[in-house]
């Protein structure tokens, strides 16, 4: 069992990081008017994020950091400001909300 925990901490530290920098881009393109290639990537990066939420659902017994309701409330304003075509503050959203929340849970998950 621990030796699974282990794995599934490196697996979700590897998609965290994948997320992280992917997080940028998007941003990134939303910050330059380039909305229309940023929207494609928004729609690959969800799916990912909504497996690493997955994954970091299993480790929250485990990893004290791991906070599910705290990603969710970020995510539902980031869904709502997607929704709303307020591409700045998604871009807002993905750089000041969760990257941060996510590298902390990076941070824990190699230290736990």
């Amino acid at each position: 069992m621990i030796a699974q925990i282990n794995e599934l901490k490196a697996t979700a530290n590897e998609l965290i990081e994948n997320i992280c920098a992917r997080m940028q881009t998007v941003a990134e393109c939303y910050q330059s008017g380039n909305d229309e290639r940023a929207n494609e990537k928004m729609v690959y990066l969800m799916e990912d994020i909504a497996v690493l939420v997955e994954a970091a659902d299993l480790l929250k017994t485990n990893v004290s950091a791991v906070n599910i309701e705290e990603c969710n409330e970020k995510l539902n304003m980031l869904f709502q400001a997607y929704q709303a075509k307020d591409y700045l503050l998604t871009a807002d959203l993905l750089t000041f909300e969760l990257h941060p929340l996510f590298e902390y849970w990076s941070e824990n998950l190699t230290n736990d």
